[in-house]
């Protein structure tokens, strides 16, 4: 198999290569299939992408979906038309999918936006998350600002309100631990510097969890066997059956305990 290497301005067609470098500005015409696919320029991908290793740290645009057997890292701005689906996601830059998101590992410093469902093992996001459909893994930590329009389902569930980085909203949280703590300070975060002035906190229809401790946090119901309802939080029912403390500063409209 040959290898792509642009460096000024050109295009090539679709098909099986070695290694696809693009450092100019570039274009694919049609499916690619490569061990290394890598941009640092402007490319347009005008197919699917099929790759062991992607690497984007300029503007990319794939119309079609990317499968990445290894390890996706963008650092620059990547948009992907289909599905994205790789072992491994580092986004310390912007990446936009406009279907589903689909890694083992999921590490986003920057901003990740995804038109449908997101699912991954781990998930570790310091920056912005959007996802308008599900998002579930076995283990996920938020510490950036997000926006899940529906379901956030994890084993393990913890979420960091850091102070500047403006409101998260979730459609509802299930899983076995659910935790929401408000930091009040911490190191630099790209956010802050957008919303230095707004008050951190979540809000969400509905929390289910065996254990769940919250702080900051603006629920309709919150069903648990064991729950800690924090300062800040305003709640509207608390439905347990094993043990509750309830802090002085949140407010709780129904308490309900059940068999």
């Amino acid at each position: 198999m040959n290898d792509i290497r642009i460096s000024g301005s050109g295009s090539v067609g679709g098909g099986e290569y070695e290694n696809v470098k693009i450092s100019g500005s570039g274009r694919v015409d049609g499916d690619i299939s490569c061990i290394i696919f890598s941009a640092s320029g402007s490319a347009k991908i005008n197919g699917n992408t099929v790759c062991d290793s992607f690497s984007a740290s300029g503007s990319t645009h794939v119309c079609g979906s990317i499968e990445c057997r290894g390890e996706l890292h963008v650092s620059g701005s990547t948009k992907a038309d289909g599905d994205i689906k790789a072992d491994s996601v580092h986004i310390s830059g912007s990446c936009s999918v406009s279907k589903s998101l689909n890694a083992r590992n999921m590490h986003i410093s920057g901003m990740m936006s995804v038109g449908e469902n997101c699912c991954a093992t781990e998930a570790s996001v310091s920056g912005g998350l959007s996802v308008k459909g599900d998002f579930s893994a076995e283990k996920v930590r938020l510490s950036g600002q997000s926006d899940i329009r529906g379901l956030l389902n994890a084993e393990e569930v913890e979420i960091i309100l850091q102070k500047g980085c403006g409101c998260s909203q979730i459609g509802s949280v299930g899983g076995g631990s659910v935790k929401v703590a408000h930091q009040m300070s911490g190191g630099f975060n790209l956010l802050s510097l957008f919303r230095s002035k707004s008050a951190s906190g979540l809000k969400t229809s509905s929390i289910e969890a065996d254990k769940v401790e919250l702080e900051y946090t603006e629920a309709e119901t919150v069903r648990a066997i064991g729950a800690v309802i924090g300062k800040g939080c305003k709640i509207g029912t608390v439905e347990y059956s094993g043990t509750l403390t309830v802090d002085e500063d949140a407010i709780v409209g129904n308490i309900v305990k059940t068999e």
